[in-house]
């Protein structure tokens, strides 16, 4: 998974790009994990492998406030 996060830094200028290379990169962690991204224009998402899940990444675009917890998206919104 720091390979993927180093291939996002050097491939992807847009949240669009970081978008496309998550779908095209397939990452299977020991835990869950997710990372939160953001580009020069200020465009978020928070990146998010479930384990228990074979699928790829669910990202989820950061619309109130740019912030998560550690934790995933669904249980970051109920805090």
């Amino acid at each position: 998974e720091l390979q993927w996060i180093q291939r996002i830094l050097d491939t992807a200028s847009t949240l669009e790009e970081a978008k496309a290379a998550a779908r095209s990169v397939r990452v299977v962690p020991m835990f869950g994990v997710h990372y939160f991204v953001c580009d020069a224009a200020a465009h978020c998402a928070v990146f998010e492998f479930d384990r228990a899940r074979e699928d790829a990444w669910t990202v989820t675009d950061v619309v109130e406030t740019p912030v998560i917890t550690n934790n995933t998206v669904a249980r970051s919104l109920e805090f």
